[in-house]
């Protein structure tokens, strides 16, 4: 689940943007998006000096009762260094807004295709300062492991196997789960993808796209199946947008 918070004292232009992030959240149903808007940046400070804190926000730079500066200064006083995301219908203060931190300024009115971008960055964003474990049940006992580190993961009769970053091999036990109901955590992840019913692959390790199978890194070769080669070739380059910016 991943929290987006809309601050901007004006009705119109908040319902606006709230418009372009419920239809951005509608394209990434696996990020699980739900929304917080308010009209009042002093109700958003009170619920951040509560401890409440959102993944991203969206912030007016302009507002009478506390600008969106002075809101920015208070989330990192308060240690939260979640991406903010600043819009205004002036550029006076962007100088100011970029000390703080913010990953974009945006201009109003706001274009949908910049915000979604914005969007994009500042949840890869999230992802690179966030250390991500994945927990499997081994007949050894429960593991630990680095999100980053799996390679691919295969389902075997009922088995997971994990290939890591080592070339090392890690075997769950057998599990009446589906394999899509037990890699769910790794699913909703925008790293991630299914090429096959039997096979999730992150893309980090993807050497080259074919018609037919993924190459990795690791010579590894993955087949792509007909019914999951349309999403896997939009998230493959959704994915590459991603990290090149």
């Amino acid at each position: 689940m991943l929290e987006i918070a809309i601050c901007d004292d004006d009705k119109v232009d908040l319902a606006q943007i709230e418009a372009m992030v419920t239809a951005y959240a509608a394209e990434n149903v696996s990020a699980q998006i739900s929304i917080y808007t308010t009209q009042s940046p002093c109700e958003l400070a009170e619920k951040v000096t509560r401890g409440e804190r959102s993944d991203i926000y969206i912030l007016d730079l302009l507002m009478p009762e506390l600008g969106g500066i002075s809101l920015g200064k208070l989330l990192r006083d308060n240690s939260c260094n979640a991406p903010i995301l600043y819009v205004t219908s002036s550029s006076e203060h962007a100088f100011a807004a970029y000390g703080l931190c913010a990953l974009r300024y945006l201009l109003k009115p706001v274009l949908q295709d910049d915000l979604f971008a914005a969007l994009d960055f500042a949840r890869h964003n999230l992802a690179q300062h966030t250390v991500r474990n994945f927990y499997v049940k081994t007949k050894e006992g429960i593991q630990k492991i680095a999100v980053d580190d799996i390679v691919c993961v295969e389902n075997i009769q009922r088995s997971m196997q994990f290939t890591m970053l080592d070339g090392s091999k890690i075997n769950s036990v057998c599990n009446r789960e589906s394999f899509e109901t037990h890699l769910a955590p790794l699913l909703t992840d925008d790293s991630f993808a299914q090429p096959h019913k039997s096979f999730l692959v992150h893309m980090k390790y993807v050497r080259s796209l074919q018609p037919d199978m993924l190459l990795l890194d690791s010579n590894l070769h993955i087949p792509i199946s007909r019914n999951y080669a349309s999403d896997l070739k939009r998230r493959y380059l959704k994915y590459l947008a991603r990290n090149e910016q």
